[in-house]
């Protein structure tokens, strides 16, 4: 029975250097986890370009489920709420809601800063985003919304069009490790 599996001498080589092959694609095909081995899942409003993590689901979901649904916070560690609805998001129902549900949210390319996703401390503010000046860069911003309490944000400008890695890496850990 141990002939069956006895591999020739001269074919050896082969076999380990298939061996080592295989290997080396299975932990390349990995993406590495985002802050820890944790599952994270993520609720994602619009069109988003995100990186991929072992550790993290990513769930599209609409603007107005932010409004009508009662287990989001329970549902996803953070909501990314992509360039196409910050003028949605930030009419008071939204703000108020977010307030409310306590979420994390990660605004993507704000021309705009964080100012539009707070609520107004004055009524001379302007009320929602499109209102707002646009500043020199976009912003990723990364806020946690808790009843009575002020906004904990960090933002990051970036002056590409496009939203890398490590980005996406760089913010998300200066806002947990501050705030966790």
């Amino acid at each position: 029975m141990g002939d069956i599996f006895k591999i020739p001498k001269k074919m050896r080589g082969l076999f380990y250097a298939i061996i080592i092959s295989i290997l080396i694609l299975l932990v390349g095909c990995s993406q590495g986890n985002l802050i820890s081995a944790e599952p994270i899942d993520i609720g994602v409003v619009g069109e988003v370009s995100l990186p991929e993590y072992d550790n993290v689901t990513y769930t599209s979901i609409s603007v107005e489920e932010i409004l009508t649904n009662d287990i989001i916070k329970e549902t996803f560690q953070l909501l990314v709420i992509g360039e196409d609805y910050l003028e949605s998001v930030s009419e008071k129902e939204y703000i108020d809601a977010f307030y409310e549900k306590e979420l994390t949210v990660l605004f993507m390319k704000s021309a705009k800063g964080h100012i539009p996703f707070m609520e107004p401390v004055t009524l001379d503010l302007p009320k929602t985003y499109h209102d707002y000046n646009d500043g020199p860069r976009k912003t990723i911003i990364i806020t946690e919304y808790k009843k009575d309490s002020p906004l904990t944000y960090k933002s990051m400008d970036y002056s590409e069009e496009t939203f890398i890695k490590e980005d996406f890496e760089n913010i998300f850990r200066r806002f947990y490790n501050e705030n966790r």
